[in-house]
């Protein structure tokens, strides 16, 4: 899939650390050795790569869902809040602080995901969590080994941006049990509809039944809390009903990034509404005003979808949330896969040869290992330094502007190809034949005539500067 990926304003200094965020995420943060609180994804480690940034983390104390942990239980994908300093060069810094929370641990009540796919929705304790091409999934349970195998009565922890009123976007999903057995399940969002003659409310989709709760005095409709159960939700008509045994306030009980005014702050997450003609955007469900009257930078708006993930640089003024302006910066997220073997690395400059192309490996790049037969143990400190020739890697990249692939994700994998590689991207070229600057020979399938810009797949080998297909077809 493709998601543009904008930067608005530029990020200033903050004077405190008196910034929080819940639900949705947000940071402050700074030129120079200023200190900040970012929120954003892990996307690697060496120490920890949280939003393009290198964090030293040797002195930092970690925490996970309020309680200790060691970084060696942080994963790639999660959502943390981290604390700490920026270098003045933007891409190194330093950790205090790394804490991680769920944004729902629960039982899986419906799977919207086509049989092979990786993309699409599923209904978690009444939640709608989109799965996209980059979220990370992991399973402790053997058979389920893709976010398509999840079916109804798993328990799964999710880690994404949340709008508050019942819809994630996954940047990681962990299966952590097939059935629940008696085990506390968590669920987050701002209470609607509440009765309290019946004793109810709804997060989402889902009914919370609190008559045998314990729940804050100050309960009430657009209140941001945490529900905890030990039952699983049970189905009342088309809806489902949990049966609450705590009910606490998250935070201060107010959704969104939290700060005080002239509070400059980094925000991070996807646009759930745009309103043009008012100047603002909705992201994880708290309204930014684009405090700008740059023609550039209308545009950009302008040009901006839901769904788009943007990373907002904003400060506080009357109790809202300003963008100063909208920089120029828009990526796309994936469109090639490639599954093959090293043949090249060079970790100086990030880089690794893949079928004959150079691919690019950022800051931002999600980069983890799996590979765990034969003896291997996944390396959690996994890095372009550990690479070799001839390692099974699966790479989701793009062409950027100067048609340079850059990796969204690279995992290292156990090779169950046996000499096959993988191939899905555009067709850029008819004569010769190419995807991603890769040349590709479909004599023995020819049926399958693609024209440029079709989306083709490809299995087959490759030598010779060649990907001889053995199968192929368009993706329709």
């Amino acid at each position: 899939m493709k998601r543009n990926v904008v930067s608005l304003a530029v990020l200033a200094a903050v004077g405190a650390m008196g910034l929080a965020a819940c639900g949705g995420g947000g940071s402050a943060g700074g030129g120079g050795a200023a200190p900040q609180a970012v929120v954003g994804v892990i996307t690697g480690f060496g120490s920890v790569y949280v939003n393009g940034v290198e964090y030293e983390t040797s002195g930092a104390s970690v925490s996970m869902d309020g309680s200790a942990a060691a970084e060696t239980d942080l994963r790639v994908g999660m959502v943390v809040t981290l604390s700490g300093t920026v270098n003045a060069d933007g891409t190194t810094g330093t950790a205090t602080q790394v804490v991680f929370n769920d944004e729902l641990e629960g039982v899986v009540l419906g799977n919207g995901i086509a049989a092979g796919s990786t993309t699409g929705a599923l209904n978690v304790m009444g939640q709608n969590v989109t799965v996209t091409a980059t979220t990370q999934f992991a399973s402790d349970v053997a058979a389920i080994t893709a976010p398509d195998l999840i079916v109804a009565g798993n328990v799964v922890e999710v880690s994404g941006y949340a709008d508050g009123s019942g819809n994630i976007v996954a940047t990681r999903i962990e299966v952590k049990q097939a059935t629940l057995a008696g085990e506390t399940i968590e669920v987050k969002g701002v209470v609607s509809a509440l009765d309290s003659g019946a004793m109810t409310f709804a997060l989402g989709g889902l009914t919370v039944d609190y008559s045998a709760a314990s729940v804050p005095a100050n309960l009430a409709d657009g209140l941001y809390v945490e529900v905890k159960s030990t039952s699983a939700p049970v189905a009342a008509g088309p809806a489902y009903v949990l049966a609450a045994s705590e009910v606490e306030v998250e935070g201060d009980g107010q959704y969104g990034v939290e700060g005080d005014d002239g509070d400059e702050v980094q925000v991070q997450g996807v646009v759930t509404a745009i309103d043009t003609s008012a100047g603002t955007l909705t992201v994880n469900g708290q309204t930014v005003l684009i405090q700008s009257d740059d023609a550039e930078d209308l545009a950009l708006l302008a040009a901006l979808q839901v769904g788009d993930l943007v990373q907002l640089e904003a400060h506080f003024a009357n109790g809202v949330l300003v963008a100063d302006g909208i920089e120029n910066e828009v990526e796309q997220e994936g469109g090639i896969e490639i599954h093959a073997t090293v043949e090249a690395v060079d970790a100086a400059a990030r880089t690794v040869t893949l079928l004959g192309q150079t691919i690019n490996l950022t800051n931002t790049t999600l980069i983890s290992d799996a590979r765990d037969e034969n003896g291997s143990v996944p390396e959690h400190y996994f890095s372009v330094a550990d690479v070799a020739v001839g390692d099974y890697v699966e790479v989701n990249a793009y062409l950027d502007v100067d048609s340079h692939l850059v990796a969204v994700e690279f995992e290292r994998d156990d090779d169950h190809s046996a000499g096959v590689v993988e191939l899905k991207g555009s067709v850029t070229s008819v004569a010769p034949l190419q995807v991603a600057g890769i040349t590709v020979d479909l004599t023995a399938v020819p049926g399958v005539v693609p024209a440029l810009g079709d989306v083709l797949e490809v299995q087959g080998s490759y030598a010779a500067g060649t990907l001889v297909a053995t199968e192929a077809g368009i993706d329709q």
